[in-house]
Order: C-alpha cells, then structure tokens, then sequence
C-alpha cells in the first residue's frame, strides 16, 4: 500500500476528515474549456530530462496563455500528472487539479516526485489515460452536445506499457475497480481516444535511456498513436524553447480546428464515474448535475 502522507495534495484519492480515502474526481468547468492533460515521466530513468521537461510544460502553459488564436475561441484548463511505474513505485501516480497556468505551475512547483522505477522496459504511461477517461468530469462533455474533446499529452523517453494491472490499480485508488483483469492499453486507447486527442513526445536527452530504446519506442508508440507520436531531443540546458514553440503550434492547431475535434457523446455517458459505494464503476450518467446544466441553459 502507498504511503498517501507522502504528498496528499497530488495524490489520485484524497483524504477524507475521518482519514479514509476516497476518490478524487478531476473538474474542468465551462461549455468553452479545453482540458489539457500533461503527463510527465518522472521516473529514474529520466534523470535530469524530468526537470527539464517539467519545465517545458510550465513554458508550454504560459506561451498558450498569451495566445490569443488559442484565447479568443476557447478556455484552456492544465493538468500535470507525473508518471511512474504501476508495479514497483509507491508513488506511480501525481496529480494536479485542473488550473490556469499560474495555478498549476505553482502546484507542479510544490511536487516532489519518487524518481523510481523498476526493471521492466516501459513506465507506466497509459495511467494518464486511465485517470483522464475514468476520473474527470468537464462541463463540456454532456448529454446531447457537441463537444470538443480534450487534449492528452505523454512525454517520456521509454516505450509504451502493454498493460495496467488490476489489482495496482486497486491499491492505487483505494477502491475495489470493477476491472477483473489486467487493462490492455490498445483497449484502453480505443476508448479514451474517442473523447481526448493523445499524443506522446518522445524525449531524446543525454540523461534519459532514450538510447537504449529508441528503436522499440519508435516501434510500440508509433504503431499505436502512428503521426501522434512525436520524437524530440532536448538541448543540454533549461533554456530549451524548441519544444514549447512545438506543443504551442500542436494546441493551436487543435483550439483553431475544433470542428475537427467534436465529439457527439452518448446518452448513457457523463463523465462522473464514483458510484455510490465508492466503487469505480466508469461513465455513467449524473442526474443531479445534468439537471443543474439545463437549467443553467434555460437562464442563458
């Protein structure tokens, strides 16, 4: 079991008044948001290359913010989830509360983070994925709209997990999840990808173990994610500005096409996912909040 003490303040559960645990449920309000998800490979492996890409996100959040291509057709929200290993860290998992740019780089700021890992070739990447379909619940995404999608984004410099565990993740959450069986990320991909646009960066750095898995990063990223997965060398310094301008573009792109981005939800889904026990039971359908919603609509 992890040491929730540790850092609670970015743990996926959260710690109640009486000391239990409970799911914690990410919120990004607002019909006109673009939630944007950073996941960064902090473990060992990464060495110096953590710190710089932590960097680059908060580059990242400040050149969107002072864009207005991106500002005047919608409201980006940025959340950090610092990665590691499901199998062998205490700490696979950190996470930050949807923010402006300020707010999320003071909290990522405050993160300390494990630097671990364990002997296996991949970290555990697809948990970005995971929390982002199974643990956020936005405004946009709800009955009878047409949404935009949100925004993934992966770096890392190893190649991609085949699998979540089940049972890790049920420690990790601190709930019994209704997953029976170990998470395939190509099934996972499916249908996270049917609400979030995921890319992954591959981060080329003297510190990291790019070079020992180059080829089968290129292998396992690029057949699943093909033109989404995106290599990238980092220069010797913190002054690296290439790969800020890079993200920048890509969310410009996606904020300034957003007709190409729509996702029709279905009626059966909102993305609140906390049953009443306390389970993890997926998508479903709030009916509390979808009627605060319409009458919201009706008082516009």
């Amino acid at each position: 079991m992890p040491d929730f003490d540790i850092v609670p303040e970015f743990w996926p559960s959260k710690i109640n008044a009486d000391g239990t645990h409970s799911q914690r449920i990410l919120t990004a309000a607002g019909d006109n948001t673009l939630p944007i998800i950073f996941g960064i490979d902090v473990s060992g492996s990464m060495g110096r290359a953590a710190d710089k890409i932590k960097q680059c996100v908060i580059d990242t959040m400040t050149l969107i913010e002072n864009t207005p291509d991106i500002t005047n057709t919608c409201t980006p929200l940025f959340c950090v989830m610092a990665v590691g290993d499901l199998d062998h860290d205490r700490r696979p998992l950190l996470i930050t509360e949807f923010g402006d740019a300020a707010t999320t780089t003071a909290a990522l700021k405050r993160m300390e983070y494990e630097g671990g890992g364990g002997q296996n070739t991949h970290e555990s990447y697809t948990l970005v994925w995971y929390y982002a379909y199974y643990h956020t619940a936005f405004e946009c995404f709800r009955l009878g709209d047409v949404s935009t999608k949100g925004l993934i984004i992966t770096l890392g410099d190893e190649p991609l997990n085949p699998t979540l565990n089940y049972k890790k993740l049920s420690e990790l959450f601190v709930c019994q999840t209704t997953e029976q069986a170990d998470i395939k990320t190509e099934s996972l991909y499916t249908i996270v990808s049917q609400n979030f646009d995921v890319y992954h960066y591959g981060v080329d750095d003297p510190a990291s173990s790019w070079q020992y898995y180059n080829k089968r990063i290129a292998q396992t990223w690029g057949l699943l994610l093909k033109d989404n997965y995106r290599p990238r060398t980092l220069q010797e310094d913190y002054t690296n500005q290439k790969l800020p301008q890079d993200l920048k573009t890509l969310i410009t792109d996606i904020a300034t096409h957003r007709s190409d981005h729509y996702v029709k939800m279905e009626p059966s889904c909102w993305w609140k996912n906390q049953n009443g026990d306390g389970t993890d039971g997926g998508p479903i359908w709030d009916e509390e909040m979808a009627a605060q919603l319409m009458e919201k609509d009706n008082e516009d």
